[in-house]
């Protein structure tokens, strides 16, 4: 191989966007928005570990797990509490209502990209 078979693959390698690499910017980024999110989430179950019931606190923890990308369903909750699924159901809405001012699909997405920004940083 002579010496300008080498420069013209070194000049391709460098045109060629490395998929598997993520940018310092993109990093930076994902650290910021990982700060927010679990500032938001740190404030939220702050505000209903003050304001609600120990059961009602436990049933929304276990329904919005930071560390685990699968979602309980509603019947092991439950089951778990001596109570049917719909009455988890009603559990979760009003406490998110209350203190998120949202709803549960929206929350769950949040907790969602916080566990994938955790995952590409490594956190």
């Amino acid at each position: 191989m002579s010496s300008a078979d080498s420069d013209e693959g070194d000049l391709f390698g460098s045109l060629v966007e490395d998929h598997g690499t993520v940018s310092p910017e993109t990093m930076m980024l994902a650290r910021r928005e990982l700060a927010h999110l679990e500032a938001f989430f740190c404030e939220f179950f702050g505000n209903v570990e003050r304001r609600e019931e120990p059961r009602d606190v436990n049933i929304v923890r276990s329904r919005f797990p930071l560390d685990d990308e699968d979602q309980p369903p509603l019947k092991s909750i439950g089951d778990a509490w001596g109570i049917s699924r719909e009455r988890v159901r009603q559990i979760e809405a009003r406490v998110i209502l209350r203190h998120a001012k949202t709803d549960p699909k929206l929350l769950n997405a949040i907790r969602c990209r916080l566990i994938e920004l955790r995952r590409l940083l490594g956190a």
